[in-house]
């Protein structure tokens, strides 16, 4: 399978989409590449003889360093996919679950009041339907996506 197609692929479905933020972030991510910390031994240098013109070198302690690590095709691909879930799905869910948490506080609307006089202030009604049609619709587009690319 070709991982590098596949991101592309999934990459250009969420840009169409409007989750092109997602790919963007990724791109970042994969750009920056996998930090990891390497423990190693270090030498340190122990002049020998009179003049102390010949040097040995002995065993020193040990130091940790940061290393990055590109990630590899199919990892990039894993992580594209699992940016996706979090952006599609687990909003979703998330909302829901606020929305719930609230409701059962007897909140029924949140309120965003602007910091300056310029600027709207906007009421969310929490008694309303959550409409989670599109990330559904998303979500089962990606996914016969995936699949047809499986089978290819």
């Amino acid at each position: 399978m070709d991982y590098r197609l596949l991101f592309e692929e999934v990459g250009k479905f969420l840009t169409e989409r409007g989750y092109q933020w997602v790919v963007h972030q990724v791109r970042a991510e994969l750009a920056n590449g996998r930090l990891s910390e390497e423990r190693i031994k270090t030498l340190s240098e122990v002049k020998r003889g009179p003049e102390m013109l010949t040097a040995d070198f002995a065993p020193g302690t040990a130091a940790e360093f940061v290393r990055r690590d590109e990630y590899t095709d199919a990892e990039a691909v894993v992580l594209l996919l699992e940016a996706t879930r979090r952006a599609i799905c687990e909003t979703t869910v998330m909302v829901s679950a606020i929305r719930d948490t609230l409701l059962g506080c007897g909140i029924t609307q949140v309120v965003f009041e602007p910091e300056r006089g310029d600027e709207l202030t906007v009421s969310v009604p929490l008694d309303a339907p959550l409409d989670s049609g599109r990330a559904r619709s998303d979500a089962d587009a990606l996914d016969a996506l995936i699949n047809s690319i499986e089978r290819d």
